[in-house]
């Protein structure tokens, strides 16, 4: 298993706990410091690169399953990954990207003037400053039309989820947690919602 830009590696843990053999990769000697760190806290063994992934410098044909989370919609030309993606994965790999576009929705625009509110009551103005980074609106037909060009690619499924709205105190960096607090209140809500609407 490989996560391309595996920051903390929350994904990569859920593979190492289940016995896989796991790469965390990513442009930052930083972040792969402070995954490393929370492997070793947590008893997971992985592997730790730095590389840029459209050009990780693997060998053709070495891995099973390949994944990312909130990474492509950073690239203006997702061309590059995708190639380097379909060299180093084995003939039969299963790929899977989770993107972010940066795209609005009726229930994130309501939920954003709560963020606003947690970023003015958080330290996220002094800890998490972060520069300003590209976001693409590419939706699913954008990299439907990039894919169908590859003939190695045997199935593409492709689906939007976002049942729920990102509640963070930094909007740029959603991913950024709230208190632990805030963080179990949040969690219980939205699971009573997921409840209703599933038993519905």
């Amino acid at each position: 298993f490989l996560e391309i830009g595996a920051g903390r590696g929350s994904l990569s843990a859920y593979y190492a706990q289940n016995n896989y053999d796991v790469t965390l990769l990513d442009t930052s000697s930083e972040i792969i410091n402070i995954a490393q760190r929370i492997f070793n806290l947590n008893n997971l063994k992985a592997n730790f690169v730095v590389a840029n992934g459209e050009d990780t410098k693997f060998k053709p044909n070495t891995f099973d399953i390949i994944s990312s989370i909130g990474l492509l919609e950073h690239f203006k030309d997702p061309n590059k990954i995708f190639k380097e993606t379909i060299r180093i994965a084995k003939p039969n790999a299963d790929i899977y990207f989770y993107v972010v576009p940066d795209k609005q929705v009726f229930i994130q625009n309501i939920f954003d003037k709560f963020n606003s509110i947690l970023f003015k009551l958080s330290n996220e103005k002094k800890i998490n400053q972060k520069n300003k980074i590209f976001r693409s609106t590419y939706n699913i037909e954008f990299y439907k039309s990039i894919l169908k060009k590859y003939n190695s690619i045997k199935s593409f499924k492709a689906f939007g989820v976002y049942p729920l709205p990102m509640i963070s105190p930094n909007r740029d960096f959603p991913f950024t947690l709230n208190n632990k607090f805030l963080e179990i209140i949040i969690t219980k809500i939205f699971y009573l919602i997921l409840n209703f609407i599933f038993i519905k």
